[in-house]
This record gives structure tokens, C-alpha cells and sequence, in this order.
């Protein structure tokens, strides 16, 4: 059935972890096929449900201008449908930490034992206990940057945690400065040692400048670190740094396409795009004719180079689509 999106209560949104590249390729799928699967509620009164599995399809059809949603009425109370939808996921689709809101929420507000969540979900005490402890040891802070999908749990556990129980502050002022980054759970535990290995100064370094530290800790990992660069050495380097800053990139256009870029901006972003894409080409044609200068008889011909992109601003029929332009330039949805 369609409900009004205005009357559904979400009081179990803050039991689910925000992942903002799901959203963006969540995104891709409700513009081109619309909504396929329902989001789960509970009836509390005539007019009124309690959502309790859809809060990820929930925001992004309010981004996307929608008034109603598709939903699945469960006929059972609120504890049942809980655990239901815990026993439906899969454990790699959630973090322990939703799991410890889970246990939290059934225990704090429904009264449920420890014994009686670990009969209904399916584990183990220990297990009950141990995710209920995450939750009541994980600083608010903390535990506010993994809900928005700007900390992975890990990284916040292993790195930001350790840190906060010795110098808080530090702490605080490395999670501010992660924002936006979106590095991953090694990179933020590749911090935390360089920090609790270093002096005053390196800690520093670490807090203000992360980026910096860990490109510094990447040319340090290298074979021949040291030693005086050849051509080939530093060209192979600055191959490695596109690929990282490539792959930083895709997490941002995830974002960019999440909040529905303008006109203006999509003409802007294509155009630095295609600027990218010439100089590309021009090294992939030399790196071609180079290959085929070596190739020996019976090899596979090389395959031909790509045709470069323009420099103009795309028309209005071009642009109103979105996504299609960026496939044209090399887009990795492709969905």
C-alpha cells in the first residue's frame, strides 16, 4: 500500500548506520525504475505506523522531492517486526554497532532480558552483552559521526576510541578533520599509530594534517624509498597517487550525485572532466604507440585509443537526463 510519508514515525532511525555511497547508488535506481521494494511498517494507530526497515529508501525519496512510499504493513508488534527484519539481513549488511542499538533499543525500551534478546535474534549472551557494551563504551561523538557514514565502525573502535581515552581532544580534532575524506578503516588505524608513536610534534602533524601523514607514510612504504628517483620511478609514483585520488574522486561524485547536482554545476563538472580526459588520452596514444613499437610478432594488437572528449558546455536535452553524461565521460554507476 502507499502511505503518506508524513505518516510514518521514526523512531528506529537512529538504530540504522548511514552509508552515504549506498544512498547515491540508491538514488540511480529510484530515478531510473522508480520504487521496487517496499520500506517495512508497524500500524500504531489508524492514521500513524512506526518505520521499521526503509529509512535509507525513506531519505532518498524526500531528496528527491516524493511525498508517499511504497509500504509492507507487518501484522505484529514492534519488538516482532524487530526481529524479524534483524533475521532477514544479512550480518555483513550491518556493523556491530546497529546491532548494540538494536539490543539497546529492546532492552531499554521494551524491556526485554539479555537471555530473552539472545533466545529471539538468535546468539549467543555473550554476544548480546558484548554489542551492548560497544554502544555504552562508544562515546556519543563518536558514535554520531558513524550514524552519518562519515566514521566506519571499525575505524572508529580500533582508532578514534583508543585515542579519546588518552588525549579526548586529539581525538575530537582528528574526527573534524576527517570529514569529507572518506578514508578508509587501514588509513584511519595508519593515523592512530603514527600518533601514538610519535612526539608531541608528529601528534600534532596527525590531528591537523591527515592527508599529509599518510601520503608521507605511503612513500615511505615504498621498495626503493631513499634512493635517488629515476624517470621511470616517479612516473609509476604519480600513477599511484592518480589512482588514489581517482578513487577519492568516485566517492565524491557518489555525494555530488546524491544531492542532485544543478545545471550549472553539471556544466562545470563535465567541462573540468573532459579537460581531464585530453590530457589522459594524449598519454594513453603515446603509451599505445609505444607498445606497439615493442610488440613482437603473434601479440595481440593494442587496442585503439579512446576518442577525446570536448570542451563544451552540454545543451539543455543533453543535461536534463544527469546521469547519462556522466556515463559519457567515463561515469561509474553505469546501473
Amino acid at each position: 500500500m502507499q502511505l503518506d510519508i508524513h505518516q510514518l514515525d521514526r523512531k528506529y532511525e537512529g538504530v540504522k548506520v548511514r552509508d552515504r555511497r549506498e544512498e547515491a547508488r540508491l538514488r540511480v535506481s529510484l530515478e531510473q525504475e522508480g520504487q521496487k521494494q517496499p520500506v517495512v511498517v508497524v500500524r500504531i494507530e489508524d492514521d500513524r505506523y512506526v518505520l521499521v526497515d526503509g529509512y535509507r529508501r525513506l531519505r532518498v525519496l524526500e531528496k528527491m522531492g516524493r511525498d508517499v512510499v511504497d509500504a509492507l504493513v507487518l501484522d505484529t508488534g514492534e519488538v516482532e517486526a524487530l526481529v524479524t527484519m534483524h533475521h532477514l539481513q544479512r550480518p555483513r549488511d550491518r556493523s556491530p554497532l546497529e546491532d548494540g542499538y538494536l539490543v539497546r533499543v529492546l532492552t531499554e525500551e521494551h524491556g526485554l532480558s539479555q537471555r530473552d534478546i539472545a533466545r529471539r535474534l538468535g546468539h549467543t549472551q555473550s554476544w548480546v552483552s558484548r554489542r551492548l557494551g560497544l554502544v555504552r563504551d562508544l562515546p556519543e561523538w563518536l558514535q554520531a559521526l558513524v550514524r552519518k557514514g562519515e566514521l566506519t565502525c571499525k575505524a572508529a573502535t580500533r582508532a578514534l576510541l583508543p585515542m579519546a581515552r588518552a588525549i579526548r581532544p586529539d581525538a575530537e580534532a582528528l574526527a573534524h578533520n576527517l570529514r569529507g575524506l572518506c578514508l578508509s578503516t587501514r588509513q584511519v588505524e595508519e593515523l592512530y599509530e603514527a600518533w601514538r608513536s610519535g612526539d608531541a610534534r608528529s601528534r600534532r602533524l596527525v590531528v591537523e594534517n591527515p592527508l599529509l601523514v599518510l601520503q608521507s607514510l605511503e612513500i615511505t612504504k615504498e621498495p626503493d624509498w631513499g634512493k635517488p628517483a629515476t624517470e621511470a620511478a616517479v612516473f609509476l609514483r604519480d600513477l599511484e597517487a592518480l589512482l588514489g585520488l581517482s578513487r577519492r574522486t568516485d566517492r565524491h561524485l557518489d555525494r555530488l550525485l546524491l544531492e542532485g547536482p544543478s545545471q550549472e554545476t553539471l556544466c562545470h563538472v563535465l567541462r573540468a572532466w573532459r579537460k581531464v580526459r585530453v590530457v589522459w588520452d594524449q598519454i594513453n596514444v603515446r603509451l599505445h604507440e609505444e607498445e606497439a613499437c615493442h610488440e613482437r610478432p603473434g601479440d595481440k594488437t593494442p587496442d585503439p585509443a579512446p576518442t577525446r572528449g570536448g570542451d563544451e558546455c552540454p545543451n539543455d536535452s543533453e543535461a536534463s537526463g544527469g546521469l547519462p553524461l556522466f556515463r559519457d565521460a567515463g561515469d561509474h554507476l553505469g546501473q
